[in-house]
């Protein structure tokens, strides 16, 4: 099983790992990328949301985020 702290370390990744919210009571440690867990996401404006891990890892969607616009 890959973990997506496996993916979060890398570059191509880095948004995610900083996009990670503190209120997740769990850590991307115990996560796979491709879970279908939905986990809360924090944007760079401080608007947070509930998305599936795998929507942002695999799939790569911020679909979830333009709910509030990013404003």
């Amino acid at each position: 099983m890959i973990f997506i702290q496996h993916i979060l370390e890398t570059d191509s990744f880095e948004e995610f790992a900083s996009e990670w919210s503190e209120k997740n009571k769990i850590k991307p440690t115990e996560v796979s990328i491709g879970s279908h867990k939905k986990v809360i996401w924090r944007c760079e404006k401080g608007h947070e949301w509930e998305a599936a891990v795998k929507s942002r890892t695999i799939n790569k969607t911020d679909a979830d985020v333009l709910i509030c616009g990013g404003s």
